[in-house]
C-alpha cells in the first residue's frame, strides 16, 4: 500500500511540474541549409561581403527546420536589441519583405523538413562607414509564438569577409527583369512594393542580382 501510495505520488509531482521539457520543434541553419543546427540562444556574428558593404545593406539568412511529426504554422520576431543611429532594417519571410513585420504571413513547414524559403534580416546602413548592431530573431508557432527558438546576431559594418562571393553556379532566376514576384532556385519573392532598382537576393549561402522594373 506503501508502495502504491508513493507511486501516485510520484506521478503527480510529475504532473504538477512537468517532468521533462518538452521537446524542441524547430531548430535555425545560418545562411545555408547544410550548416550545423545553431542551439538555442547562440549568438552569430554576420560579415559583410564586398558586395552587401557596396549596396549598404546586410543579407543575414537563415534557413528554419520542423522537427516534429506535424506540419507546423511559424511566425517569426526579429528584435534590434542594439543598432546605431542611420541604420534600419526589414524581415523578409514567406516570400515577402517589409518593415512591419505584422503584416508578414505565418508560413507552414511540412513535418520533419527545412522549410525551403528563407528568413532574413536585412539591416540597410547608406551613409555608414562604423557601427555595430545586435538582432535577436525569435522563430515559433504562429499566433502565440509558443515553443520557439532564439538566436542572436552581431552585426559590424566596419569588418568584411575575407570571401566576397555573389553566387556564381547556374540558378534559375524568372522573370528578371521583374514587375513584382520573382523566383530564385525554388523560393519566391514578392518585390511589388518595393522601388525600381537592382536588388541582390539570398540564394543558398550567397546571393544573385535581380532588376526590379
Amino acid at each position: 500500500m506503501k508502495k502504491t501510495i508513493m507511486t501516485i505520488l510520484a506521478v503527480a509531482m510529475t504532473a504538477l511540474f512537468g517532468g521533462n521539457a518538452a521537446a524542441q520543434q524547430y531548430a535555425l541553419h545560418y545562411s545555408d541549409s547544410t550548416t550545423a543546427r545553431l542551439a538555442e540562444g547562440d549568438t552569430i556574428t554576420h560579415l559583410l561581403q564586398d558586395w552587401e558593404a557596396e549596396m549598404h545593406v546586410a543579407y543575414i539568412s537563415f534557413y528554419v527546420e520542423n522537427l516534429t511529426d506535424d506540419t507546423l504554422a511559424t511566425n517569426q520576431i526579429v528584435t534590434a536589441i542594439d543598432m546605431p543611429s542611420g541604420m534600419n532594417f526589414v524581415v523578409c519571410a514567406a516570400g515577402q519583405c517589409r518593415e512591419d513585420q505584422q503584416l508578414l504571413p505565418d508560413y507552414k513547414i511540412a513535418p520533419k523538413s527545412i522549410h525551403n524559403e528563407v528568413v532574413t534580416i536585412e539591416p540597410h546602413f547608406e551613409g555608414l562607414e562604423v557601427g555595430e548592431a545586435i538582432f535577436k530573431l525569435e522563430v515559433g508557432n504562429a499566433g502565440t509564438m509558443d515553443n520557439k527558438v532564439t538566436v542572436y546576431i552581431k552585426l559590424d559594418i566596419s569588418k568584411r569577409a575575407s570571401i566576397s562571393d555573389v553566387h556564381q553556379n547556374p540558378v534559375k532566376v524568372y522573370p528578371n527583369p521583374t514587375r513584382g514576384r520573382v523566383t530564385v532556385g525554388d523560393s519566391e519573392y514578392d518585390l511589388s512594393t518595393r522601388p525600381a532598382g537592382v536588388y541582390v537576393l539570398p540564394y543558398e549561402g550567397s546571393a544573385v542580382r535581380v532588376i526590379k522594373l
